[in-house]
C-alpha cells in the first residue's frame, strides 16, 4: 500500500511540473504566427528509395516488436 501511495505521489508531482511547463511555454503563444495558409515558405520533400543500413535495421526492430 506504501508503494503505491508513493507511486501515486510520484505522478502527481509529474503531472504538476508538466502542467507548469506547459502554463509557461504556452504565455509567448500570441507572438507565434500559426498562419498555415500561407505560400512564402513552400517546402520540397524528395522521397528517398535507397536500401540502408538504418532503415533495415528500423524495420527490423518494428517487426520484432510488432511480433512479440
Amino acid at each position: 500500500m506504501l508503494l503505491a501511495l508513493r507511486n501515486t505521489n510520484d505522478i502527481l508531482n509529474a503531472c504538476i511540473i508538466m502542467h507548469h511547463v506547459i502554463i509557461e511555454d504556452e504565455q509567448d503563444i500570441d507572438e507565434i504566427d500559426f498562419n498555415y495558409e500561407s505560400n512564402d515558405h513552400i517546402l520540397v520533400i524528395s522521397t528517398s528509395y535507397k536500401h540502408t543500413h538504418e532503415l533495415f535495421e528500423f524495420t527490423q526492430t518494428y517487426l520484432y516488436i510488432r511480433d512479440k
